[in-house]
């Protein structure tokens, strides 16, 4: 147990760490694995001027409490990247199968793949999985069986990536001959992989078969980033599915881990994965043995950067175990098997900050002996002394303590008892510096959860929103909080913030939804002992309401003393008001109506356009809700003036005959039509003469034909109209007639007979003598 351990720090964390190799000179890179009985196994690389490019490997049979180194290996000149794994079969045979890296003296690289018995290391057999690579600066084998399902009969399987000229191409191998020879490498891609950085893919086998994990390019929606690949083998590496793209993060996803349960047809898949400007761990899975995937819940995750997880799973149903790096520390959670859900809390590993960014990747294993809750073990490179050293820590190991009058730790389902002043306990010595009380005992309520809005809350789209409200927990035992949003349906919850310290009735985040419309807002509490609470709002992301002119239509020319304006000013959803405002062309507006709510095709107002002079003029409705205003602007011509309608010849009271010119004038400045009439005779109505849509001064209206028509009085009328529509209604215009009288024949046709001649004589000297 290092000197200092278990620091009294807010949230859980696991008990001390212990050193597992030599601290006199560099090892890092650790792998990880164990056998049925609980036997841990560590391999690490080395470095250093007396043991550089060697590959060690110690071993723990007391639960990680303690390590003693078993072998070590260096094939040609340097040996890096150690993976490891472990398989028996029924009649007893042990093989710890190690494979790493190896440079060779021509500066050619293999994947070395080593079985030895860890009960007797002088036997072991060193087996070329690969060989005469060139080009690739760094290869991460990985290797796994699958021994849990198989005892006997089971293969060894092995995959890589290599540099493949311009790109990454993921490379896959099997013995089936428990580890003796490997098969012909073949490339599983299923394309070109991210030539960016060296590519690390991750192999696991399961109940659904066997799986590897890896990056290459995928669409991100706008461009083609490095993305999270899986392809699945059922039929134990024979042949391999068409590669399953998990990603579409804008900035990329990286570096995955894969385990697939026994028992259960899961499978999850997590990496490093870029989130608001910072790195952060997410993680798919599938519950129909690698048929489909649904996006998980991100790892519980902070504002510092998260990087290369580590993922394995109980033998037999049990828990998903994750391991990553924060921000100099190492975190795990868990998640069920079966049924793969939110990730538990997360638990603090190490007891010194210093655990590698340049060694990142912990390494991450079952203890088969411990229940599925005290079972993971975790290793990872650390830099607190003068060289890089690798670390274990496992969340429970044997043994147990108690204060008097406190709750006691139970590390093994045996409590320790405290009598008279002697410590006892299970396992090894009950030490009293080793006790760690357990905030949790004793919590019994729930966070607060609070999210000061109503129940359904109208925010901008385009703003921010400050979020009020209460994150924190009544018994001190706050974890942290985050804020989500989701569309409707059945749209994925997505986080917009986190946070790690109490907050009362203040300001969580300045929210700017992710699309308009109705939005799901919900805040989760989370405690360290594992209770959460939740608040839900449903929200609106209000872009600003409709506000429409539907008359008068831009162009139009309008009058009267009561103009309907009419329109639509609607939201359907968020409070809105609204205002009608007109103006001359360039002028300041001036206030028509306002109102509150909606108006639906409904007359807005009604406008005494005899009001204001004759001219061009600007109608505005404007709409305000908390989202924003909009507003339509529409151009008329107030026109109250009556047009010009003049007849000036032939004159009134005149004689006319044969073809009439009739001239005059018919204008306006917004002219719509003219016409020209005449009544009399035998003619009891108005019977047009001519017409016309273009103003006419002083000019021919028209050449009268009076051929046929009989002798007698007749009146012309002439009817000029505009174009102004008078108070909405469509029928009515300005308008002004002129009329005139005039009479058809010869004047001297006295009697009317329709000829000037000797029969006018008598009547005219009859009307001379006697008077009218």
């Amino acid at each position: 147990m290092i000197e200092g351990d278990l620091v009294t720090v807010p949230g859980p964390r696991w008990l001390g760490d212990v050193l597992v190799g030599d601290p006199t000179f560099d090892e890092a890179e650790p792998a990880m694995h164990k056998s049925p009985d609980g036997t841990l196994f560590i391999a690490v690389e080395q470095y250093g001027p007396t043991y550089d490019g060697w590959v060690r490997v110690y071993r723990s049979t007391d639960g990680g409490a303690s390590w003693v180194w078993l072998v070590s290996y260096r094939t040609g000149t340097a040996s890096r990247n150690p993976s490891i794994t472990y398989a028996e079969r029924g009649s007893g045979e042990k093989w710890v199968y190690l494979a790493y890296e190896a440079t060779i003296s021509d500066s050619t690289k293999r994947i070395v793949v080593i079985r030895f018995n860890p009960d007797n290391t002088s036997t072991w057999d060193p087996a070329t999985a690969a060989t005469g690579i060139t080009g690739t600066p760094d290869i991460y084998p990985r290797v796994c069986t699958d021994n849990l399902e198989w005892s006997e009969g089971y293969y060894v399987y092995v995959t890589y990536a290599v540099n493949a000229v311009d790109y990454y191409a993921v490379m896959f191998t099997r013995s089936v001959d428990y580890g003796l020879t490997y098969s012909v490498p073949q490339e599983i891609t299923g394309g070109s992989e991210s030539s960016t950085f060296a590519a690390r893919p991750d192999i696991a086998y399961g109940t659904a078969g066997l799986f590897v994990a890896f990056e290459k390019p995928g669409w991100s929606g706008s461009a083609w980033r490095t993305q999270v690949w899986v392809t699945r083998s059922t039929n134990y590496g024979g042949s391999w599915n068409v590669p399953v793209q998990l990603t579409t993060a804008e900035d990329g996803a990286w570096h995955p881990s894969v385990a697939a349960a026994i028992g259960v047809p899961t499978v999850m898949v997590a990496f490093t994965q870029s989130f608001a400007s910072q790195t952060d761990i997410f993680c798919a899975y599938s519950t129909n043995g690698g048929q489909s995937y649904s996006a998980g819940s991100a790892l519980p995750r902070t504002f510092d950067n998260e990087k290369s997880v580590a993922l394995t799973v109980s033998d037999s149903g049990g828990r998903y175990h994750a391991a990553y790096w924060r921000a100099y520390d190492i975190e795990y959670t868990s998640t069920d098997a079966a049924s793969p859900g939110p990730w538990a809390p997360v638990a603090l590993v190490n007891e010194a900050n210093w655990a590698s960014s340049t060694y990142s990747r912990p390494a991450i294993c079952v203890n088969p002996v411990k229940p599925p809750a005290q079972e993971a073990c975790v290793a990872w490179t650390d830099y607190r002394g003068s060289f890089y050293d690798v670390y274990f820590d496992a969340d429970f190991r044997d043994g147990a303590c108690c204060f008097p009058d406190e709750s006691c730790v139970v590390m093994n389902e045996t409590e320790c008892i405290n009598t008279g002043g002697t410590w006892q306990g299970s396992g090894v010595a009950c030490d009293p510096e080793l006790c760690l009380i357990d905030p949790c005992d004793t919590d019994v309520i729930a966070p607060t959860a609070t999210l000061n809005l109503g129940d359904f809350v109208c925010v901008p789209f385009a703003d921010a929103t400050p979020i009020v409200g209460t994150a924190t927990d009544p018994e001190g035992n706050l974890q942290s909080w985050l804020i989500e949003e989701r569309g409707m349906g059945a749209a994925p919850w997505v986080a917009v913030a986190v946070g790690y310290s109490p907050m009362v009735n203040e300001v969580l985040m300045n929210w700017i939804p992710a699309a308009p419309g109705y939005r799901m807002l919900r805040l989760t509490v989370f405690d360290t002992c594992g209770h959460a609470s939740t608040d839900v709002r449903l929200m609106y992301a209000d872009q600003g309401p409709q506000a429409i002119l539907n008359a008068p239509s831009n162009g139009a020319t309008i009058g009267g003393s009561a103009f309907c304006i009419d329109g639509l000013v609607s939201h359907g959803v968020c409070p809105l008001d609204w205002r009608l405002e007109y103006r001359p062309a360039g002028g300041m507006w001036t206030h028509l109506a306002h109102g509150t709510g909606g108006v639906y095709n409904l007359p807005l107002t009604y406008w005494n356009t005899t009001s204001v002079a004759d001219g061009l003029y600007e109608i505005r409705v404007t709409a305000s809700s908390i989202g924003g205003s909009n507003s339509q602007t529409v151009t008329v011509k107030v026109d109250n003036s009556t047009p010009i309608a003049t007849i000036t010849s032939p004159m009134t009271c005149t004689f006319v005959s044969g073809v009439v010119p009739i001239v005059g004038t018919a204008s306006d400045a917004n002219l719509l039509s003219w016409q020209l009439f005449y009544s009399g005779g035998a003619a009891h109505n108005w019977v047009l003469i001519n017409s016309g849509g273009a103003s006419v001064t002083d000019g021919l209206l028209a050449n009268w034909n009076t051929a046929g028509l009989s002798s007698c009085a007749y009146a012309l009328r002439l009817v000029v109209t505009d174009k102004s529509v008078i108070d909405c209604n469509g029928a009515l215009h300005n308008q002004r007639e002129y009329v005139t009288l005039v009479s058809v024949g010869d004047a001297c046709d006295v009697n009317g007979d329709g000829f000037a001649d000797s029969l006018d004589v008598q009547p005219f000297v009859d009307c001379l003598l006697t008077g009218p």
